[in-house]
């Protein structure tokens, strides 16, 4: 079974160390290196990283099918537990809560599980209204627009009744 007030904690720490990190020296090599980004990390990619592993956690509780799901990305079976073992197993071996959440993010990006992937976080997730995630590709201009026009999927987080960083949501979204 998986510890999940373990794994929850493991995600808000791995947050907390992001907004931390980026206000250390040479905080661009260790976010590329943490993160396995395929593009030298800079400030002016911030908020979309914490959409990119946002996105994931959210997409991956959305496709938490008990059988390998291919629609919205390769995913095995039960893809939360899978991020979930998989951020516990790189906390053994790294004790470091921002890797963790970037492995277990990774797995929505990469359920192939290919060895060591570098991350195009603009080409993997495309930011939009619906901060639930939009997939990638047209499909997610379409939902963006029907998110703003046809319904409304009010969801903010405050890192205290969830484990993604604070986000306020309102109007001034779409």
């Amino acid at each position: 079974a998986v510890d999940q007030r373990r794994v929850r904690q493991i995600v808000r720490d791995g947050f907390t160390k992001l907004y931390s990190a980026v206000k250390s020296p040479g905080y661009q090599d260790t976010i590329t290196n943490e993160f396995r980004l395929c593009k030298k990390f800079d400030m002016t990619q911030f908020d979309h990283l914490v959409g990119w592993a946002r996105n994931s956690m959210l997409m991956m509780a959305m496709m938490d099918y008990p059988y390998p799901a291919q629609f919205m990305g390769k995913l095995p079976a039960w893809p939360v537990r899978a991020s979930c073992h998989m951020m516990l197993e790189e906390m053994s071996r790294s004790g470091d809560s921002m890797r963790a959440l970037a492995v277990g993010a990774g797995l929505f990006y990469n359920g192939t599980r290919v060895a060591n992937p570098a991350f195009n976080i603009y080409e993997d997730f495309i930011e939009c209204a619906d901060i639930t995630g939009c997939g990638t590709g047209p499909a997610a201009t379409a939902w963006d627009w029907q998110c703003c026009t046809e319904f409304q999927l009010a969801s903010p987080s405050n890192n205290v009744t969830d484990m993604f960083p604070p986000l306020v949501w309102n109007d001034q979204n779409c």
